[in-house]
């Protein structure tokens, strides 16, 4: 009997230094300087890796980061997806996804 290959398995910690704007930023949404790093580096991550993912811990949690994104890059196409939203939203969502619509 043949084993399945393993996939290469691993995770990344990125840790990004904020620049001195990011003070005077991050005292706008009440966030730390480090947070507002993140969610920039994240930001980036975004527009080079599209369509993607990012897993939250809550429902809250999932509107803030999406809302957060969208002002520091208006650019890209930021989809909130949860258990709170109406199934059909969510399919049309998940298709939505598939096709590659969300996208830069």
């Amino acid at each position: 009997m043949a084993r399945p290959q393993e996939k290469p398995k691993g995770f990344t910690v990125h840790r990004e230094t904020p620049p001195a704007e990011d003070d005077l930023l991050a005292g706008e949404w009440a966030i730390s300087p480090k947070s507002f790093a993140a969610f920039r580096h994240l930001a980036n991550t975004l527009i080079e890796d599209s369509p993607s993912l990012v897993f939250v811990n809550s429902r809250s949690t999932a509107e803030t980061v999406a809302q957060r994104l969208a002002s520091i890059v208006p650019e890209i196409q930021v989809g909130v997806h949860h258990g709170s939203l109406a199934a059909e939203t969510r399919r049309e969502m998940e298709e939505a996804l598939r096709a590659g619509n969300y996208t830069d």
